[in-house]
């Protein structure tokens, strides 16, 4: 068994791969804030670097999403990630996921098959105990499809309109 491979894709750690044009392209898609949901202020492929390793030792498990091009070599089509609980909460066992798939190859499942192995991850080999995942209410599909995973709503955050 591959710890590392679900039904049609291979999942490789983004600190070890080099996908540089690929992450920089995705750091630009409007599916990242879901991924990502620090301000967006543009990205660049000097932040590239700086990027990844941050994500490769904040996170428990940050990967790149690869399917098979049909000539042996692994394409990205995303990127999957559970946060670090902090020190003083790891008892608790919680993790966020965040998951964003390139604008092109959305549609196809890679999500789904992807949010299944993480979780799959998450509770096998960390052992957590409790895994969430948020989205924003301009992304129905993508409440849809954490629902059809086992997520549920727990609330909604309270807003006010400036």
């Amino acid at each position: 068994m591959d710890v590392y491979r679900s039904k049609q894709l291979r999942y490789l750690p983004i600190g070890d791969v080099k996908h540089e044009q690929f992450f920089a392209e995705l750091m630009q898609e409007t599916g990242t804030l879901n991924f990502d949901t620090s301000l967006p202020t543009g990205f660049t492929m000097a932040q590239v670097d700086a990027a990844t390793k941050v994500m490769a030792t904040r996170k428990l498990m940050a990967m790149y999403i690869c399917r098979s091009s049909g000539h042996g070599d692994l394409q990205p089509v995303g990127a999957v990630s559970l946060s670090k609980p902090e020190d003083r909460h790891t008892q608790h066992g919680n993790a966020s996921l965040s998951l964003v798939i390139r604008q092109q190859d959305r549609r196809r499942g890679y999500g789904k098959e992807a949010i299944a192995w993480a979780l799959d991850w998450a509770f096998d080999f960390a052992r957590l105990h409790r895994v969430e995942i948020a989205y924003f209410d301009w992304n129905p599909g993508a409440g849809r499809l954490y629902e059809s995973l086992g997520f549920h709503k727990e609330g909604v955050p309270n807003s006010l309109e400036a």
